[in-house]
This record gives C-alpha cells, sequence and structure tokens, in this order.
C-alpha cells in the first residue's frame, strides 16, 4: 500500500512496477444522486487491456450479488 485517505481512497503499487502504475479504488457519493459510486484505476500493458475490463466486470457483478445489488 503506498496511500491510504481514509474513507477516500487506497492506492497500492506492485513491487516491481514503474512508479507511474498502481492499482487505486476510490469511494464517493454522487452530488446528484446520492450514488455510492466506486471507482477503480488499474494499468495494464496495451496487449491486456480487453482482459484486464473483462476480469474487473466479473468482479463487480460478484460484488453486487454479495452485496445485494
Amino acid at each position: 500500500m503506498v496511500d491510504d485517505i481514509e474513507e477516500e481512497r487506497v492506492r497500492y503499487r506492485w513491487e516491481s512496477a514503474d512508479d507511474k502504475e498502481y492499482l487505486e479504488f476510490k469511494i464517493y457519493k454522487a452530488d446528484i444522486t446520492n450514488e455510492t459510486i466506486l471507482e477503480i484505476t488499474d494499468f495494464c500493458d496495451d496487449d491486456e487491456v480487453q482482459e484486464t475490463v473483462d476480469l474487473w466486470n466479473t468482479l463487480m457483478v460478484d460484488l453486487k450479488k454479495e452485496s445485494g445489488g
């Protein structure tokens, strides 16, 4: 973990990763709709973009099921 701002975001970096590459989770409420937003930033190689998007989409479906959404 390289950064943790309580109730806002957490950022991780792989030990072998470039300093500009990280995995970050932000959570916040939308001003207009009052919905809770989970924003994920993940870095990958150009040839892994679709695979990474598919992985996160699958993980979000599982999270919604587990959280009753």
